[in-house]
């Protein structure tokens, strides 16, 4: 992926993240369709019933930044898109936003063709 893309996807995280945070941290998923944001998506507390399909955290409700981003899509087949997640803590620093066993399983259902995500370096690699 082009590095334009990733550095412009860390800079929108940290330019949409509230200051005033409901969690911890804050995650920010975009999907990127021929070097170009397509979509967004960020966590929420609120919960959606497609968690209850996958193996998510026993406990932890709320919709995660990769779901949101797959659901704004409206799409069924994403194979031609590649998503980035990116970690931002209350400090503004990138942290590790490796997704989830249950978002990596939604991400699989939907057919992603490659997931990057900010490791806690706070480098945005792909994943295996």
């Amino acid at each position: 992926m082009n590095t334009s893309v990733i550095h412009r996807t860390v800079e929108l995280a940290k330019a949409i993240c509230p200051t005033k945070r409901e969690m911890r941290s804050s995650h920010v998923a975009f999907l990127i369709k021929s070097g170009k944001i397509v979509h967004v998506g960020w966590n929420k507390s609120r919960s959606h019933p497609i968690n209850l399909d996958h193996p998510y955290h026993v406990n932890v409700s709320g919709i995660h930044a990769e779901v949101d981003v797959i659901l704004k899509s409206g799409l069924e087949d994403l194979s031609k898109y590649e998503m980035v997640v990116i970690r931002i803590d209350r400090n503004d620093r990138v942290c590790n936003s490796m997704p989830c066993v249950g978002c990596r399983s939604v991400v699989r259902q939907f057919n992603v063709k490659r997931i990057w995500y900010s490791n806690a370096n706070g480098i945005v690699i792909p994943m295996d």
